[in-house]
């Protein structure tokens, strides 16, 4: 991931997408946006918390949910009742390791996706009969490490 590196070029990008970088904001950007990764809100509070220590639970929420609606991040539910920040926002799947819980991403090939997102479509019908236009949103997969 090539994005902002130092604080100024995070407050930068901040401002740019109409965020006013305050320090708790400038941390957190830092830490999710230094390399792609899956983390949750919960691992976001302790990372953050090692080196600022005065960042509420609320504010890394609140943070967050600012972050995934101005596009900074995306969110991913692994189960029902875990979601994961995705900090990659390029178009790609995932693979949620069934064993350890970790989340990959693969990336996507944009001709199998398109025939894939046509072959959704043909099949897409309500019990009514109607069609719909489908747009992929996420495409997950679940799994656990082969022996081969």
């Amino acid at each position: 991931m090539s994005g902002p590196k130092t604080k100024r070029e995070i407050s930068d990008y901040l401002r740019s997408k109409k965020i006013t970088p305050t320090a708790q904001r400038v941390e957190m950007a830092a830490v999710l946006l230094a390399k792609p990764q899956h983390l949750t809100a919960e691992e976001i509070y302790q990372m953050i918390n090692e080196e600022f220590e005065v960042a509420s639970r609320a504010t890394i929420y609140n943070n967050l949910h600012l972050f995934v609606n101005v596009g900074l991040l995306k969110t991913l539910n692994v189960s029902p009742t875990l979601c994961v920040y995705d900090s990659n926002l390029n178009d790609h799947f995932h693979i949620i390791d069934e064993e350890s819980g970790e989340v990959f991403d693969i990336n996507m090939n944009k001709e199998l996706l398109a025939s894939l997102v046509k072959q959704m479509a043909k099949s897409a019908k309500n019990p009514k009969g109607d069609s719909y236009h489908l747009q992929l949103k996420q495409l997950v997969f679940r799994g656990k490490k082969s022996e081969i």
